[in-house]
């Protein structure tokens, strides 16, 4: 864990006061991204319970709430511990970070689950949670009945739904306590863009599953519907691929950690590809061809995501079949000397 922590050195403030108004940050954030769930949760358990009075089931929710309150609070302890923990030079050398995976994991390298794992694993749990309750509400006769001209309508369901990016924006700054400028600062403000952006094009595209909020000549096939509601759900998972990222443990100066970097950016490009953009520009387009309706500038994004993800995904992918190809070859050769060094180095990715 020593070099696990060692190896934020360059991404931590730099001075005390630094370090100080960063815990400051943290706890901002952490208290703002608590009161923004409750906000969340609240609303949509008032639509599910307003539609399914009759039943206490819907109560349930609140329960489900309630544990994943604790466990976005222990995510939150727990990465402000580490980081505080990785800044104290004076206790880094002697002292193990108490809740690292390799004192509960044992068998596993702690930078294959990462150093934070609870990051992604709270925003799966959250996710869980959401899809759950908008299955029950988007499978109902709920839709049909909001009214725009009411409160709790279909905009503010759309809003609700859309403070997800708000949520993960305020969880994966949680876990970025690096400098202004360095690489892993703007790697979370280039992946809080373009998560949030996800969020805001899957709220948009649940939008055609409320008929009083569009405007279209006719009703798409149901089947389309289940396509678009289960695309839109399983878009909400995503985000934890980024904070998986996150969580990974920063390179040392002995040893770079590559291994897993290049495999995750083709999952995640590819991901977004095949299940974000590319089915959303179809769908969209058919709604537009197919039954006049009125199509969203997320169109366009839809667009530029699939050129700028092509434009990444490509020599990733070549990068990782040429890595794989030259393992391969070392394993055929005597794994002796000089062969065996070159070996580790490929699959460290440093080849």
């Amino acid at each position: 864990m020593t070099d696990q922590v060692d190896g934020l050195d360059a991404f931590l403030p730099s001075t005390v006061c630094g370090f100080r108004r960063r815990g400051v940050v943290h706890v901002v954030d952490a208290g703002l991204m608590l009161l923004v769930f409750l906000v969340q949760a609240s609303v949509l358990n008032y639509y599910i319970i307003s539609h399914y009075s009759q039943s206490t089931l819907a109560y349930w929710w609140f329960a489900a709430d309630f544990i994943c309150l604790f466990v976005f609070a222990g995510t939150l302890t727990v990465a402000f511990r580490y980081f505080s923990r990785a800044a104290d030079r004076t206790r880094r050398s002697t002292d193990e970070f108490s809740l690292s995976p390799a004192n509960f994991i044992s068998g596993y390298s702690p930078s294959d689950w990462g150093v934070l794992p609870l990051g992604y694993i709270s925003w799966i749990f959250y996710a869980a949670i959401l899809i759950g309750k908008l299955s029950v509400i988007f499978k109902s006769e709920l839709p049909e009945q909001l009214s725009p001209n009411y409160l709790f309508g279909p905009q503010l369901l759309q809003v609700t739904i859309a403070l997800s990016a708000v949520v993960f924006l305020l969880l994966a700054e949680s876990h970025n306590w690096a400098s202004h400028r360095s690489d892993r600062y703007q790697f979370v403000v280039s992946t809080c863009a373009h998560s949030g952006m996800a969020v805001l094009d899957t709220v948009s595209l649940l939008a055609v599953l409320m008929p009083k909020s569009t405007v279209r000549e006719t009703e798409p096939p149901e089947v389309l519907m289940d396509l678009i509601l289960g695309l839109c759900l399983v878009n909400l998972l995503l985000p934890a691929l980024a904070l998986f990222r996150l969580g990974l443990s920063e390179p040392s100066a002995e040893e770079k950690q590559k291994r897993l970097v290049l495999p995750f950016n083709v999952l995640n490009d590819g991901v977004h590809f095949l299940l974000v953009d590319l089915p959303f520009l179809v769908i969209r387009s058919y709604l537009w061809a197919g039954h006049n309706q009125h199509t969203s500038l997320f169109m366009m994004k839809n667009i530029l995501g699939i050129l700028i993800t092509a434009r990444s995904l490509l020599p990733d992918l070549y990068a990782l079949c040429k890595r794989h190809k030259e393992k391969e070859r070392k394993v055929d050769e005597p794994v002796q000397g000089e062969n065996l060094l070159e070996l580790k180095k490929i699959e460290n990715g440093d080849h």
